[in-house]
Formats: structure tokens, sequence, C-alpha cells
């Protein structure tokens, strides 16, 4: 059991140092970062993650392909 448990420990962390490869720039996280602190009245922790993430999402979308019809 022991030998499993240490598997799982080193595979786990192998996942966890892996970069996302969709992940936004620094720039980017820090515009939007800069941009939830401006807003007013001031945003609760859950509001401020959800503001970023949109505000990131936005930043980095990509256009869609124009149907052939």
């Amino acid at each position: 059991m022991k030998r499993k448990s240490a598997m799982m420990a080193v595979a786990g962390l192998a996942l966890m140092s892996v970069t996302p490869a969709f992940a936004a720039s620094p720039e980017v996280e820090a515009y939007c970062f800069a941009q939830a602190e401006q807003v007013r009245p001031a945003l609760t922790q859950p509001e401020k993650e959800a503001y970023i993430a949109s505000c990131i999402a936005d930043a980095t979308a990509t256009q869609g392909r124009k149907s052939k019809y």
C-alpha cells in the first residue's frame, strides 16, 4: 500500500509542475488584476476572482472560423 501511495504522490507532483498550455501571459494577468483593484465599490474576493477570470477570457479569446455556408 505504501508503494502505491508514493507513486500517486510522485504522479501528482509531476502533473502540478506542468505549465498549462493555454495560460495567459503575465502582462494580461497583471492588467486584469489592476483593473479589478480599480472597480468601485470594492469587490469581494470571490467577485474579484470572477472579474479577473472574465477579463483574462476576454483578452485571450480567439476568432472563430467562418462557416462555408
